[in-house]
């Protein structure tokens, strides 16, 4: 009996039969790629989004991710084994490789974002650092910090109670303690608690009002509360600075000779200059008043001294007393208005700076339409130390200064240097109306502010001075740059605030400070802004036209 053939596809499905069953498989699988990537795809991004922005979820967005990342594998898997002819296979490869740069994209935003989870970073990209710590507080946090210290903040969550003003600064709080932490290598630490929920934490605290944050050594047991606050960086550090003993060097604003206020933070205050002050208590130092009328003596914690616009002449008694105390190695900075008194003009000559009648008058450089407003730019400033990191500064209403007479060899002055000088072109008069110079007109440049080291005044010999610390005396001839309405213009409060850190010696304070949220607006010179005037009015219409006709010659 004769069998019947069997075709040799009928022979071979026996030994092929695992085979056949995969292809079947890897076809019904193929139907289905369009599913698979889209799958894949959204695995991949829902598992990245998890990881970001969800840390406590950071092994659900992994596994996440990994399944989206097998899907795609798969697909590419599934392209190998289906049979293709030539055409097919080279449009797989280049599909392959296109699937591998996926990948490495994917793999390359995965693992930034894993870094970043793991390792915080901080980008300030505003103009004024708005989100970034100063210098002094940075210094502070990493280098003078001895103990471990704990900062325990009392917030309400999601209470309708809250105002909103109160709100932002609770989370202005949170921010900074945050910052802190971040930078203080381990040895400050935090943690919040919600008062109404932890009212037994709250009372082991002695806490009984919020929001509030109560910071605290461990070692000594030493605390110290701040309170809701808009300048969360000087009160944190200012908290810091006492709790852990560190000394806070204090700095008196001489009281009775001036009626500028030290405490009027209005924006707009000419007569106000409470901005500086915040300023000088952002640097970490304390802020006092002295008036020496009613106290008799300048105390022995003053770091400087500070007269601001003085218009009332000095006492004989304070002259002694601030002369006594320069001699002694204190620190003096005085900031002059147009025509001060001659009791002040006397007192400073004698430390070697003489300040002239009249305004300063820059016609080269100033404010566009304000010859009585000087601008300091980087070719007027003398005194690099301090004015490196400078940009502008102006100065409405300019006493100019020169040099007293010169110190004889063997005077107790030590050295002078100078902080900056109008240009070339200045003059000085009592003519507010006028701009241009005449032969009676005394001729710049005049000095804008000096700092004068001297162990007494520069006609006494060295050997009568009582110390051999010398005396340092800084002189301004303007006290508008550091009104409430200029102070955060361009470079002015930077200026004054590094004449305070060089005079007692703070290298970490010299530096460009974050400054508040404020308008800035521009100062331009008289030719800068005929620049800007006439390119924008000729310079961008011609360019425009050149490129329109050349594209039409192209065309036509």
């Amino acid at each position: 009996m004769k069998l019947p053939r069997r075709s040799p596809e009928e022979t071979a499905a026996p030994k092929n039969g695992s085979l056949a069953l995969v292809r079947e498989l890897v076809s019904g699988l193929g139907a289905s790629k369009g599913t698979l990537i889209i799958s894949g795809a959204v695995a991949v991004l829902v598992g990245l989004l998890v990881v970001a922005m969800l840390p406590k979820l950071r092994g659900l967005g992994l596994s996440v991710f990994s399944f989206g990342a097998i899907l795609f594998l798969a697909v590419m898997l599934i392209g190998l084994l289906q049979p293709q002819d030539l055409l097919a296979r080279r449009k797989q490869r280049y599909g392959g490789i296109a699937s591998v740069a996926v990948m490495a994209v994917i793999g390359i935003i995965a693992l930034i974002n894993l870094l970043s989870v793991n390792n915080d970073v901080l980008f300030d990209m505003t103009a004024s650092q708005q989100y970034s710590l100063s210098p002094q507080a940075l210094s502070v946090l990493a280098e003078r910090l001895d103990g471990e210290v704990i900062a325990t903040a009392f917030f309400v969550e999601e209470s309708s109670r809250q105002r909103p003003v109160e709100s932002v600064m609770v989370a202005r709080m949170k921010d900074y303690l945050e910052e802190f932490a971040r930078q203080s290598d381990g040895l400050f630490s935090y943690r919040v608690f919600d008062p109404e929920r932890f009212p037994d934490v709250a009372t082991e605290m002695g806490v009984d009002q919020w929001p509030v944050v109560v910071f605290e050594e461990i070692s000594s047991g030493n605390q110290q509360t701040v309170l809701t606050t808009a300048n969360p960086e000087q009160e944190f550090l200012t908290a810091l600075l006492e709790i852990t003993g560190l000394e806070q060097k204090v700095i008196y604003i001489l009281d009775g000779y001036s009626s500028w206020n030290p405490d009027d933070l209005s924006a707009g205050a000419r007569e106000g200059f409470g901005f500086a002050v915040q300023g000088i208590l952002s640097d970490s130092y304390a802020v006092r008043t002295l008036n020496l009328l009613q106290v008799g003596q300048i105390p022995d914690d003053a770091a400087a001294v500070v007269a601001v616009a003085p218009n009332r002449d000095i006492r004989g008694d304070d002259v002694a007393l601030l002369e006594a105390y320069l001699q002694r190695g204190g620190r003096l900075l005085v900031l002059f208005e147009p025509n001060p008194p001659t009791t002040w003009r006397d007192f400073i000559a004698r430390w070697g700076i003489q300040v002239l009648n009249g305004y300063v008058v820059d016609p080269a450089s100033h404010v566009a339409g304000a010859p009585l407003t000087p601008v300091v730019g980087q070719g007027q400033y003398r005194d690099p130390h301090v004015t490196s990191l400078m940009d502008l500064s102006f100065f409405p209403g300019l006493a100019p200064l020169w040099l007293a007479d010169q110190p004889e060899e063997g005077s107790a002055a030590v050295d002078l240097r100078l902080l900056a000088v109008s240009s070339e072109t200045s003059f000085a008069t009592d003519d507010l109306e006028r701009t241009a110079p005449l032969a009676s007109d005394a001729p710049g440049p005049f000095i804008v502010g000096a700092v004068v080291r001297a162990t007494g005044p520069i006609e006494e010999s060295t050997s009568s001075a009582p110390s051999e610390t010398p005396g340092v005396v800084a002189v301004f001839g303007d006290s508008d740059f550091i009104s409430n309405k200029y102070f955060y213009a361009f470079s002015n409060g930077d200026l004054f605030l590094n004449v305070i850190g060089d005079m007692v010696s703070d290298e970490t304070l010299i530096s460009v400070r974050p400054k508040s949220v404020v308008f800035r607006e521009m100062a331009m010179t008289p030719k800068e802004f005929a620049f800007v005037r006439y390119t924008s009015w000729l310079l961008l219409p011609v360019l425009i036209s050149i490129a329109g006709t050349v594209v039409w010659w192209r065309r036509r």
